[in-house]
């Protein structure tokens, strides 16, 4: 609660790790309760989503939600290794 309202006080985006970003509305819903305190355009506030996970279903529900963006990670390794996983996450661009 605490770093919502750090973001809204402060900054212009939120970047919340995937993983624990379970229930996309109910998080995205607290974000709007703080920037409406504030007198804070939601607009004004971008949402990446660290760590998600290459899905469609995953990332539509968190799209509806108000997520912006979503960042994979890819691992650290060799071409060989990443240009297929940048070749499977390209199809969510």
């Amino acid at each position: 609660m605490y770093s919502l309202r750090r973001v809204v006080d402060f900054c212009d985006s939120w970047i919340p790790f995937g993983r624990s970003f379970k229930d996309p509305q109910a998080q995205m819903d607290r974000l709007k309760h703080f920037a409406d305190e504030k007198g804070r355009d939601m607009q004004t506030i971008s949402v990446s989503l660290f760590g998600a996970r290459p899905d469609r279903d995953y990332l539509e529900h968190r799209r509806t939600a108000g997520i912006d963006r979503a960042l994979f990670a890819l691992p650290s390794d060799n071409t060989d290794s990443l240009l297929p996983l940048i070749d499977r996450f390209s199809q969510f661009i």
